[in-house]
């Protein structure tokens, strides 16, 4: 599944990136919370990926 870079530059993309995590997660049949989280994680650059600390 190939979803787009959300690096926290642009907020107004942050709606879309969120919808293009949900229709990977659903289109990908991942249902499990870690899963998911990891997921999103996985797809974060930039600013919004230094947020968080694994």
């Amino acid at each position: 599944m190939s979803v787009p870079t959300f690096d926290g530059k642009d907020s107004d993309s942050l709606v879309f990136w969120v919808r293009e995590i949900e229709i990977a997660l659903s289109a990908g049949q991942i249902y499990d919370a870690r899963a998911q989280v990891a997921f999103a994680l996985s797809n974060l650059g930039g600013r919004a990926r230094m947020g968080y600390s694994p």
